[in-house]
């Protein structure tokens, strides 16, 4: 069966469905003067047909997909500004119409040089929100884009003013230590990475990538650094759980045991069943 002319592009023209779509999304504005308590599921359903559309495209205009879905991304990013969402339900369908336009750019990859202009004012100009990982646009941005990316983001980095800790604005920073995952060198990673040691989260995903890398001396290393530092006890316990994990690896059975059983002693509730878990 031929294509149909709801889903052909002809001379420039959009399809009747790529219109379509995009009165969907032209529907998605809001108007601050609105309560911000009203309409949040009319709103959250409006997104879902949308991000269900642009799926449906993928298949048959994939080329058309990444413009409509960024546009959608930028509404309802404005949107949150002006709505009540403590249910957390329009910021979960903005996390996938997020994920809807990393899929559209590694079928259809758009200009990298415009994907990279877009991705760096979501994250440096905007409200905070959608949260994404330049992992996911890895392909569609290529050595073009994350080129473009970081001269953006070197020359933010330059203009920009300290935060009330005297560092580079958090922003700024996560940018970079994804570029530097992006470039698969892990030393250029750990190196950015541990330019921002603010606490255990820091050590964690050195370590990870560390083992990721297959360099599990060098994980362990990063581990036992980083549990000499204060912090959230939760973020301390994940980089703990982490250690142990590679003691055990190593064969330092007796010692990854020693560690749980002196947590167990100390604070009984974080260390319960740990060493029955840990212990293989």
């Amino acid at each position: 069966m031929g294509p149909t002319p709801s889903t052909v592009l002809t001379g420039g023209v959009a399809s009747e469905e790529v219109a379509r779509v995009r009165r969907l999304i032209d529907g998605l504005r809001r108007d601050r003067r609105i309560h911000p308590l009203h309409g949040r599921r009319e709103y959250s359903q409006r997104v879902r047909e949308v991000a269900s559309a642009c799926g449906v495209l993928l298949e048959t205009e994939p080329a058309a997909v990444p413009g409509l879905a960024g546009r959608a991304v930028d509404r309802i990013t404005s949107a949150l500004m002006f709505m009540d969402d403590s249910s957390g339900i329009v910021g979960s369908d903005l996390r996938v119409m997020m994920a809807v336009h990393a899929r559209a750019c590694a079928a259809a990859p758009p200009d990298p040089k415009r994907l990279a202009a877009w991705l760096a004012r979501l994250r440096l100009d905007g409200p905070g929100w959608p949260d994404f990982e330049l992992r996911d646009y890895a392909a569609a941005l290529g050595e073009t884009g994350a080129a473009e990316l970081a001269r953006i983001v070197d020359q933010r980095a330059r203009d920009a003013e300290p935060d009330l800790l005297g560092r580079t604005p958090f922003a700024i920073r996560i940018l970079r230590e994804q570029l530097a995952e992006l470039s698969g060198d892990v030393d250029a990673y750990v190196r950015v990475v541990a330019g921002d040691l603010y606490g255990a989260p820091q050590y964690l995903k050195i370590v990870n990538a560390l083992r990721k890398a297959g360099r599990t001396t060098d994980a362990e290393q990063w581990a036992h650094r980083g549990l000499t530092q204060t912090g959230n006890p939760i973020d301390i316990g994940k980089l703990r759980d982490c250690y142990v994990d590679l003691l055990f690896e190593r064969g330092a059975t007796d010692e990854a045991l020693a560690l749980r059983q002196a947590l167990f002693d100390t604070h009984p509730t974080q260390g319960v069943g740990k060493v029955a878990v840990s212990g293989r």
